[in-house]
């Protein structure tokens, strides 16, 4: 299957008013002036449409296309044989002296305006244009002074541009994403080979896909990425540094780790001992307290992981072999798995169309054999956990919180994980605080906080340190579930950081949520019951539809936006796991709790078409708190045009 570009640049003419000190223009002689042949640019269109183009596409490199005499039929004929694609125009604004010129343009086609004002304007119109314009229209722009904008050296061709720093060995994945076309059908190597010293084809001769995917093409991009931009003339002196790169080398740390976790592990190796148990309050014992302060937990643990930490509170709450555990068929199978470990049954009901455990189908499962429910915060989306609670208690049922994806959330001013007899949260790389690995038990009854000690720590009742902790029951052996202190440090000031952290996903949240909010009737994004508390880690969109969600999937990828429909991920839904869960499913027929019982369980997707429905029809996009605010700006304006454009 043939790759495709996310942008396409086309020089439709050579012709500029502006000659600013940051551009090859000013420099150097055009290799190419005039106006791009239409019949060169209709082959482009129909190569392009041959493909089902939906990526983007611009009309500029390093000229103003307004002040082509094509422009506004060049824009017609993009639109109608790319009815997909995303037509966005760079300029400098000079040529938009109305608001009736800018919804001509509009009109044309054009789906978003980069309108940059460039250095000695002066008599600048379009100044006064953007004043006119409504919110809805001044939303498809983009409108910056030249001096808000990262200037580069252009392959080096602009001495005037000192780098900043030396790329001569860095990464670039500008080609990897753009594909540029001169007026004469040329495909150069990148929007900044101005000079045109490495073409890779033409559209006249070859078709611009082929090329696209050609192997010296493919091997040029891959060189860039893997920073040998010494083996290309038009690379080796460029200091362009893409968004992306800069993420990819400098941060991709979204728990923000930094000095602060390199001091509290150099603060344990200094003492020589980093086990968790110590003479002195230990880092683990000291995160515990301040996570259980900060959270209103009676008693917190640290320990192996989120999978343990639910293993250790149905344990806590008396749940075992026979029993019956009520859990969602959205959620990871580390849910299902924690039941069968303490040789219960997982009972999975549907979902609602929030994604989160129906109350109802709750009720509709509970039987003499249930003993427990898991309601989970799935995706950091908060469960009607007050109401779940409360079901339970009139059945004299236990409440285990899963936690997992929503450390910091809140319900009514509550945190999750408070509501239910136990908390149970994760702290591995995917989660909101991480220390790489490891999870959290914790309780708001100080009747299970020994039982949880015995549980997560075998030789717990053995320390003469721990001797007379043990008042209400007579100590037990457990499991194995300690962390070294190493752990519990990096915790400690990731708890610091916590609020931090929240901020920046509700930032970016609020965008994603500005954006989509006139996105059509086919779409619909899925709210918090709570949005005071919202975790903000992800958005859902409903698409009400499961082809509309896979074709919106296909857009959004071609956009490097990724989002596949909910059911797609590899163990998250119910009939996902019905290999492991059944006869010949556990390492010893002799553990495996379906073959002790005499009740017939089945997860098949028969029993879970409302779910299956849901979960099929519905788009879960990540809040990446590593992307600046324009990025994501951008990133969730594209996801809109794109919702525009599907039906």
């Amino acid at each position: 299957m043939k790759s495709l570009p996310n942008l396409v640049e086309i020089e439709i003419n050579s012709a500029c008013n502006r000659k600013c000190s940051y551009c090859p223009n000013s420099i150097s002689k055009r290799v190419e002036t005039g106006d791009m042949e239409e019949k060169t640019f209709i082959r482009i269109m129909d190569q392009l449409g041959e493909y089902n183009y939906s990526g983007k596409i611009s009309f500029e490199f390093y000229n103003e296309p307004l002040l082509s005499r094509n422009f506004l039929n060049y824009t017609k004929i993009a639109r109608k044989k790319l009815p997909n694609a995303i037509l966005v125009l760079y300029s400098n604004g000079t040529k938009i002296t109305s608001k009736e010129k800018f919804k001509e343009i509009q009109d044309a086609g054009i789906d978003y305006f980069y309108i940059t004002k460039h250095e000695n304007e002066e008599d600048y119109k379009f100044d006064e244009v953007y004043k006119t314009l409504s919110r809805d229209d001044s939303s498809f722009i983009e409108y910056r002074n030249f001096d808000e904008i990262d200037l580069y050296n252009r392959g080096g061709l602009l001495e005037v541009i000192t780098s900043k720093e030396d790329t001569s060995n860095l990464p670039c994945s500008i080609p990897t994403n753009n594909l540029t076309i001169t007026l004469k059908g040329n495909v150069v190597s990148c929007f900044e080979d101005y000079e045109q010293n490495f073409v890779l084809g033409n559209v006249n001769e070859t078709h611009v896909i082929d090329i696209w995917n050609s192997l010296e093409y493919k091997e040029f991009r891959k060189d860039l990425k893997d920073g040998k931009r010494h083996l290309y003339e038009n690379c080796k002196d460029c200091d362009r540094i893409d968004k992306n790169m800069k993420k990819e080398i400098k941060t991709n740390n979204k728990h923000f780790l930094g000095d602060e976790e390199l001091a509290a592990i150099k603060r344990v190796f200094e003492k020589g001992n980093t086990y968790r148990y110590q003479m002195e309050e230990s880092e683990c014992a000291a995160f515990e307290r301040e996570f259980s302060e900060k959270l209103g937990f009676e008693k917190s643990i640290i320990i192996t992981s989120g999978t343990n930490a639910l293993v250790a509170g149905l344990l806590a709450v008396g749940v075992g072999p026979k029993d019956e555990v009520i859990i969602p068929s959205y959620t990871y199978i580390a849910t299902a798995a924690a039941v069968l470990t303490v040789g219960a049954i997982p009972v999975v009901v549907n979902i609602k169309s929030d994604m989160t455990i129906s109350l109802e189908e709750i009720s509709n499962a509970i039987t003499d054999r249930t003993k427990a429910i898991i309601p989970v915060h799935m995706d950091g989306v908060q469960c009607d956990i007050e109401a779940i609670v409360e079901l339970a208690a009139k059945n004299n049922l236990s409440v285990i919180e899963d936690v997992a994806q929503a450390m910091g959330g809140k319900f009514n001013g509550k945190y999750l994980g408070t509501f239910g007899d136990i908390g149970c949260f994760s702290l591995n790389r995917d989660k909101i605080l991480s220390c790489g690995e490891g999870g959290i038990v914790a309780t708001t009854r100080a009747d299970l906080r020994e039982k949880l000690l015995c549980i997560t720590d075998h030789g717990y009742s053995f320390n003469p340190l721990h001797k007379d902790e043990f008042s209400t029951i007579k100590p037990f052996l457990g499991l194995s579930m300690r962390v070294s202190d190493i752990s519990g440090a990096i915790m400690r000031v990731q708890l610091e950081k916590l609020s931090k952290i929240q901020e920046a996903y509700r930032e970016r949240k609020e965008i994603f949520l500005k954006e989509l909010s006139q996105i059509g009737d086919n779409f619909e994004i899925i709210a918090a019951r709570d949005s005071a508390g919202d975790c903000c880690t992800s958005i859902h969109i409903n698409c009400k539809a499961p082809d509309r969600a896979m074709i919106l999937s296909k857009k959004l990828l071609q956009h490097q936006i990724y989002s596949i429909p909910v059911t797609l991920r590899n163990a998250h839904c119910v009939w996902k796991w019905k290999d492991m869960l059944g006869a010949g499913a556990s390492s010893d027929d002799r553990l495996n709790p379906f073959l002790n019982t005499d009740k017939k369980y089945s997860y098949s997707k028969a029993f879970f078409l409302d779910s299956l429905d849901i979960l099929m029809s519905t788009l879960k996009i990540d809040i990446d708190v590593t992307k600046d605010i324009d990025e994501v700006r951008s990133m969730a304006r594209s996801v809109a045009l794109l919702c525009e454009k599907t039906e």
